[in-house]
This record gives structure tokens, C-alpha cells and sequence, in this order.
């Protein structure tokens, strides 16, 4: 019995870190707009209105970046080397 071949370890390793950096950005996002509608809130004293705010805009930034890491995994052929910021095609 024999494991998989070493370009498909390495096609493999490329679909994790690409996966991984997708999830990590997609996370940030909420982080960071949040900070930011945190910072604004105490810059202007409109709490909790620019927190919510950015809450939101980060939850809908995580989603599309979810969908579109989705898509681009759907989208690539088993043997097609996916890349972060690729469309999912060698050319």
C-alpha cells in the first residue's frame, strides 16, 4: 500500500494554507471592524452605535470571504494548484 504521491502532499499543503489564510482573514474582519466602531464610539460618545455598526459590517465581510473561499474550492479542478487571491486557474 502506498501513501499519497509527493505533488499530491504538496497540493494538499497548498489547499491548507490557502483554507487557513481565507478562515484567518475572514475572522480579522469581524476584529477589526469592531475595533474600529469601538474606537469611534469612544472618539464621538455615540456608543454602542458605531460598535454595532462595524459588528455587522465585519459579519458580512466574514461571510463573503467564506462564500468566495467556498467557491473557489468548488470551482478548482483535483489536480489545479489553488492560490490565496487566484481565481482558481493556473493561466
Amino acid at each position: 500500500m502506498t501513501g499519497p504521491s509527493p505533488d499530491q502532499q504538496s497540493e494538499d499543503r497548498r489547499r491548507g494554507i490557502a483554507a487557513y489564510q481565507g478562515a484567518l482573514e475572514a475572522v480579522l474582519a469581524i476584529v477589526i471592524t469592531a475595533g474600529a466602531g469601538y474606537w469611534a464610539d469612544q472618539r464621538f460618545g455615540t456608543a454602542p452605535r458605531w460598535l454595532i455598526f462595524g459588528t455587522c459590517l465585519g459579519f458580512a465581510a466574514f461571510v463573503l470571504r467564506l462564500l468566495r473561499m467556498r467557491k473557489l474550492f468548488e470551482d478548482a479542478p483535483p489536480g489545479n494548484k489553488v492560490r490565496p487571491g487566484s481565481k482558481g486557474t493556473d493561466g
